[in-house]
């Protein structure tokens, strides 16, 4: 009987050539945080001096997923709201692809979809993603290929002439969904899926979306 000290003994592992000694050059980062601080006046605290973000940094590279954990209070929506362009830091610096957060064309490349989402009830799914489809100026050709390829994704090309307000909650979320996926985002913004129920969640299929990695 041969033991397995006497195979290793015969097979010895084979050495690592340089070549395998490379290290794989990191993926360009998403979204890069250095030393980032927010800063609140309290009513609560007598208009006392609130830290909200203190210090944080932090990279997200491509085909990266991160997500935010922790209790009420430690600035998980604070710093996607400045990362948004809702609220300034107080001290530090917040980029997407390599841009400042407080430059507008930082977030072109963004999908945003809110934890309540509030449209238009009367307009139709069409409808809607063709307004947001000509706040991102896209060309119209182009843009009706969109408005068919987000519809069929989210399961929703069967409904797509009906308005809004007739849609379950269900529906209304996936409507939202194909509206953050209308820009083609490199980086879509999910909002808090702690506070949704996964009932709420689009089909698997809209969830293997590549932007859904952000």
């Amino acid at each position: 009987m041969i033991t397995m000290e006497e195979v290793c003994l015969k097979k010895p592992a084979p050495r690592l050539s340089g070549a395998a000694l490379k290290v794989a050059p990191a993926k360009p980062a998403v979204l890069e945080i250095k030393s980032l601080c927010v800063e609140f006046r309290s009513r609560e605290l007598g208009q006392q001096v609130k830290r909200a973000v203190n210090d944080l940094s932090l990279v997200v590279r491509e085909q990266e997923v991160f997500g935010f954990l922790g209790p009420n209070g430690a600035g998980k929506t604070t710093t996607m709201n400045v990362l948004l362009g809702f609220v300034n830091a107080t001290s530090g610096s917040a980029e997407l692809f390599g841009t400042d957060v407080r430059e507008p064309i930082a977030r072109q490349r963004i999908g945003y979809l809110p934890e309540m989402t509030y449209y238009y009830k009367f307009l139709t799914a069409e409808e809607l993603l063709r307004f947001y489809a000509k706040i991102f100026k896209i060309p119209k050709v182009e843009r009706e290929r969109r408005i068919d390829a987000v519809l069929k994704l989210v399961e929703l090309d069967h409904a797509r002439t009906r308005q809004i307000k007739t849609y379950s909650k269900g529906m209304q979320q996936r409507a939202g969904l194909a509206q953050a996926l209308i820009n083609n985002p490199d980086l879509l913004h999910p909002g808090r899926a702690d506070e949704r129920p996964r009932s709420d969640w689009p089909h698997e299929s809209a969830r293997d979306h590549p932007a859904v990695e952000g």
